[in-house]
């Protein structure tokens, strides 16, 4: 290929030679209800029939991570980015792809519309920490008072991080509602670690729910637990898990 004869097709050349998926120079011009991204810099997208992508923006900000997990519905631990200053970012509510350490790790959802200072954008599932859900073969006990029958349920639940480093992690489960007046619910045990020590998990009776919050260090294993009893008519059938 000839030489540029001049500095104007040098520059020319060189844009034509620009990978597609690179940052290109562009303005932000705000209107009253959008934001639009006008494009300066000329690039080549190559007719292959491929999808490319062109980077629009980097930004670079500071994140928190955090751990959850819900035994109940999934064994795996799901980490997440928590930031905050999101808000001048201009960015759209929708599906985003998301890459972890460079890898891509699957897709996300931003929403956005949501009044709350901090945007948590999750990084999928981490195989580094293993938590277990298991139900108390000895609680398992059926007694009839009066004309009722009492039952004790409880669970244990095993969390380990073998992981190098420490992690934030919050567990929630939770324990039935009685939906009516003949069945009797009460938490009965609640262990493991939450604000202070030797206490157990943050509970919300209107809705039933467990939450412990707790750091995890590297290679540590954690233990929490809860027992609940289920008073009803004997002749009425009752689900108590």
């Amino acid at each position: 290929m000839a030489a540029p004869s001049s500095a104007a097709d040098g520059e020319a050349y060189k844009y034509e030679e620009r990978d597609a998926t690179a940052i290109v120079a562009n303005t932000v011009n705000f209107r009253t209800t959008t934001v639009e991204f006008a494009i300066e810099t000329p690039f080549t997208v190559p007719s292959d029939g491929v999808q490319h992508t062109v980077g629009v923006h980097t930004h670079s900000i500071a994140a928190v991570y955090k751990h959850y997990a819900t035994p109940k519905l999934d064994k795996d631990a799901f980490l997440y980015a928590r930031t905050t200053g999101w808000e001048d970012l201009n960015l759209l509510p929708g599906q985003a792809n998301v890459f972890f350490e460079g890898t891509f790790v699957g897709e996300s959802y931003l929403q956005l519309d949501m009044p709350k200072d901090t945007l948590d954008i999750s990084l999928g599932r981490d195989k580094g920490v293993v938590v277990e859900r298991v139900r108390r073969k000895s609680t398992n006990e059926k007694a009839v008072i009066g004309g009722k029958r009492k039952l004790l349920i409880g669970w244990d639940l095993t969390v380990r991080n073998t992981k190098g480093t420490a992690i934030d992690l919050e567990v929630r489960d939770q324990y039935p509602l009685s939906p009516q007046s003949e069945i009797e619910v009460k938490l009965e045990e609640n262990t493991g670690s939450g604000a202070g020590a030797g206490s157990g998990a943050v509970v919300d009776e209107n809705k039933g729910s467990l939450t412990w919050n707790f750091r995890l260090e590297p290679k540590a294993t954690k233990k929490l637990g809860f027992a609940y009893t289920v008073k009803h008519p004997k002749d009425l059938p009752v689900v108590v898990e």
